[in-house]
């Protein structure tokens, strides 16, 4: 996807950056691409590209980390949860909220337990499933 000013019909994207590039103007493009490997891939080509061999700023970003960026830019986070703080969280949640499936661990819920809920957490955050979707699904069920 190409975000400009000006409404832009039809371009060529190989044309841009290689004028870029000559111009010594990398700077001035935003690069997103899926990995890390990817990112590494296309530094090294961009350097190999340019008149000098070298280049003062190339912008280079990964989906993770720019999404990362706009999280922290709209929600105030300077830095994604990690792992471990997650756990640390859900277990405060779970005490402070009487749960029915949990009831049976007198002395808290294991460790090993709060990590598989988080890790369903995370994977329902990863394909797009909102807490008003499962309710929603919840509702559809019929019997225990």
């Amino acid at each position: 996807m190409i975000l400009s000013k000006s409404k832009i019909d039809k371009i060529d994207l190989d044309a841009v950056i290689n004028e870029r590039v000559q111009s010594e103007c990398l700077s001035e493009v935003l690069f997103i691409v899926p990995t890390n490997r990817k990112s590494r891939y296309l530094l090294r080509e961009l350097i190999s590209l340019s008149p000098n061999k070298s280049t003062d700023r190339i912008n280079i970003e990964t989906i993770g980390s720019y999404s990362t960026g706009l999280l922290s830019i709209s929600s105030g986070l300077t830095e994604p949860v990690e792992e471990q703080t997650a756990i640390v969280l859900l277990s405060q949640a779970f005490k402070k909220v009487n749960l029915k499936y949990f009831s049976q661990y007198k002395d808290g819920i294991p460790f090993g337990t709060l990590e598989r809920v988080k890790n369903v957490i995370s994977e329902y955050k990863r394909h797009g499933i909102s807490p008003g979707r499962l309710r929603k699904e919840a509702d559809m069920l019929a019997g225990s």
